[in-house]
C-alpha cells in the first residue's frame, strides 16, 4: 500500500497530537531525554551508510517546524 505524504502527513500529527500530552508537564530535561531515546531508535532503523543523511534530513524538517511550533505553544497561553 502506497501512501501519499498527505496522508502520512496526517496520521503522524495525529500521533504526535496522542503523544504531546504524555510529556506535557514533565520538564524540558525529562521531554528531551525521551525525545532523544526515541530518535536514537529511529535512526538506529537506518543502514548506516545512509543515517547520516537522513539525520541532516530530519533536522531539516524539525528547524521548519520550529514556527509553528512556537506559534501553538503561544496560542496555547495566550488561552489560559
Amino acid at each position: 500500500m502506497n501512501e501519499t505524504t498527505s496522508t502520512m502527513a496526517s496520521k503522524a500529527l495525529r500521533l504526535s497530537n496522542e503523544i504531546k500530552p504524555m510529556l506535557a508537564g514533565k520538564g524540558p530535561n525529562i521531554q528531551g531525554a525521551v525525545l532523544a531515546d526515541l530518535v536514537s531508535i529511529y535512526f538506529a532503523g537506518h543502514p548506516e551508510f545512509i543515517r547520516e543523511k537522513v539525520i541532516r534530513m530530519w533536522m531539516e524538517t524539525m528547524r521548519e517546524l520550529i514556527p509553528a511550533s512556537e506559534q501553538e505553544i503561544s496560542e496555547r497561553r495566550a488561552a489560559r
